[in-house]
């Protein structure tokens, strides 16, 4: 079944490969109907030394926040709007 090779430079945590790893499988299946345990990732690391474009030496850039944690903290804002001054405060700037 599909065996997908990543080549990633080194620091990214753990919580960045796994998400990489399962948006990879996804995708695969997307196209490939393959069970998720018979999709393979492999991630090879290289370090910032040994990893260049253009000619320049690359550091890794920060791994992007987890969009299904996004969404959780966004839903999590209505239980603030129950304080009686918050809304308040929120229907007089929509009038």
């Amino acid at each position: 079944m599909p065996v997908v090779d990543i080549h990633l430079i080194e620091g990214y945590g753990e919580d960045a490969r796994m998400r990489l790893s399962q948006a990879v499988t996804d995708a695969v299946r997307l196209v490939v109907p393959a069970h998720p345990d018979l999709v393979t990732v492999m991630i090879h690391e290289f370090g910032p030394g040994n990893y260049m474009r253009g000619g320049i030496l690359r550091k890794p850039a920060p791994g992007l926040p987890d969009p299904r944690q996004t969404v959780r903290d966004f839903l999590d804002i209505p239980p603030l709007l129950q304080n009686p001054k918050v809304l308040v405060s929120y229907d007089a700037e929509v009038v």
